[in-house]
């Protein structure tokens, strides 16, 4: 890991933001976060993260969004610039929110194809009830397929704020050059949203 930074972001929100007719919704923003932003398409993001040898994703869980970033020092801050792009400002295209659901709808089918991810999801369900624990992560087949992009957007601009998320870089990099590359991409991130106590 010498020469390697490292960014971890936790965001409070996941399925437990989700009203059940929207479950999935979490999942579905995850996984398109990186697939479009500020005017750049998905293929351009990749190929900007590729040229730099970083690698990014965003991932869903019952309780938080979360995304991570790993680059070599000198291509971090061109590396970070990208992710916060993916970060604050996602354009959700159509095209790709559609080829994702597409992706989740299959997982959900094999869930129950897998006898140790059926028990789990029906021990879920018994044990928490009408509590958003018992719903699947990737939600349901009828609430995904009724997701819109606005649906999307929506979730992101509500649960997706600086009040709910805790970031921590791990590498070598001063705490200066890293506040100053903060502070150049993350002032404008910002929320009318009230955060949750």
């Amino acid at each position: 890991g010498r020469g390697i930074i490292a960014a971890s972001i936790l965001i409070r929100g996941g399925v437990l933001e989700e009203p059940p007719e929207k479950a999935g919704v979490a999942n579905l923003v995850a996984d398109t976060l990186i697939k479009g932003a500020a005017g750049h398409s998905a293929s351009e993001i990749a190929l900007a993260l590729d040229r730099l040898g970083a690698s990014a994703e965003f991932g869903a869980t019952a309780d938080y969004l979360d995304g991570s970033l790993v680059a070599l020092g000198p291509r971090f801050a061109d590396a970070w610039r990208i992710f916060a792009e993916a970060l604050t400002r996602p354009t959700f295209p159509m095209d790709q929110v559609e080829k994702e659901r597409q992706n989740t709808l299959s997982e959900i089918a094999a869930v129950d194809d897998h006898i140790s991810d059926a028990a789990g999801r029906e021990l879920n369900r018994r044990l928490y009830g009408p509590h958003p624990y018992a719903r699947l992560v990737l939600g349901e087949s009828s609430t995904v397929e009724s997701l819109t992009r606005e649906d999307l957007a929506a979730y992101h601009r509500r649960v997706c704020i600086p009040q709910h998320a805790v970031l921590s870089v791990v590498g070598p990099i001063r705490r200066e050059a890293l506040q100053a590359l903060l502070d150049s991409t993350l002032s404008a991130w910002m929320s009318t949203a009230p955060a949750r106590p």
